[in-house]
């Protein structure tokens, strides 16, 4: 993630480690970014506006094959056989009003600033 190898500690990634109660302590998210590659701070951004983004995202890799064919498509179930895709750089998913709406939000604007 970013230029750090995140390790998987069975097959899929473990759960995140969440520094959201001190997220006023910016020395502490300061090291915790260095040195695992992420923050996760829940509550930052506005609940809609993840679950806008989700969607678009989610009808992408259903749109690609990669989600389970019948499972509801807010499960985000991986199709037998696929891995997921990676979504990132020019992905055209990666420009749309919903999806930058989040990146670009005030609230993680302010976050790192």
């Amino acid at each position: 993630m970013g230029k750090h190898q995140l390790e998987k500690g069975r097959r899929y990634f473990d759960e995140l480690h969440d520094p959201t109660a001190g997220r006023h302590d910016l020395p502490t998210l300061r090291n915790r970014l260095q040195n695992g590659g992420y923050l996760l701070i829940r509550g930052l951004h506005d609940r809609q506006e993840v679950n806008e983004a989700r969607r678009v995202v989610l009808q992408n890799l259903q749109q690609a094959g990669q989600l389970a064919p019948g499972a509801p498509l807010l499960d985000g179930a991986i199709a037998e056989g696929k891995r997921g895709e990676f979504l990132g750089g020019a992905k055209p998913v990666t420009h749309t009003p919903e999806f930058l709406a989040l990146v670009q939000s005030p609230e993680l604007m302010h976050f790192f600033a």
